[in-house]
Parts: C-alpha cells; sequence; structure tokens
C-alpha cells in the first residue's frame, strides 16, 4: 500500500493490537510511515527490544507519542517529569524519529 509521505500510522490506531501485531500489519500492507507508542512498548517488556526491528525495518517514525501525563505545575513531579522526557527523548533517538 502506497501511502501519502504525510500520512503516518499510529500503533494507538489499534490500541488493542500487540506491538508483534503492529509491526507486522505494517510489514504486510507495506505502511512506512509510523507513529510509536512508548506506553504500549513499555508493557510489552520495554521499547529497547523493538528498536532494530523498528530501525531495520525501512519506517519513518513521524511521531512518538505515551509519555503520559506530567504535572508540572506540581513542584514534588517534576524531577520525576524531567528524568521520564529525558527517557522519552532518549527513546525517540534511538529509533530515529523525526
Amino acid at each position: 500500500m502506497q501511502t501519502h509521505p504525510r500520512v503516518s500510522l499510529s500503533m494507538l490506531s489499534h490500541w488493542n493490537w500487540t506491538v508483534e501485531q503492529d509491526l507486522d500489519f505494517y510489514d504486510r500492507e507495506g505502511v512506512e510511515v509510523i507513529g510509536l507508542s512508548l506506553a504500549k512498548m513499555q508493557q510489552a517488556g520495554g521499547w529497547e527490544q523493538y528498536v532494530d526491528r523498528i530501525r531495520s525495518g525501512g519506517y519513518r517514525v513521524t511521531n512518538f507519542v505515551g509519555l503520559g501525563p506530567i504535572p508540572w505545575s506540581d513542584p514534588s513531579h517534576r524531577a520525576d517529569g524531567v528524568a521520564r522526557a529525558r527517557r522519552a527523548l532518549g527513546a525517540a533517538v534511538a529509533f530515529g524519529a523525526e
């Protein structure tokens, strides 16, 4: 399936699928521009296990969601929020997200 280069299919579009089902569908249907869900990958045992498959799969990662809410207005949560944001940015870099 050839899609417009500005159209991205997010893992959240099929929220009840596993990450493996998502990637198998993308491969089967020729979806190349994708959005990743950090939360979905974390629930499946960690995002790190998917880096090689996604990087070698020829995907363009155009969005990266699933960090979850961070209550920045509450000073007692800021350090944790910064740490979570840094981990998420590190994951986005590992996947080559645009």
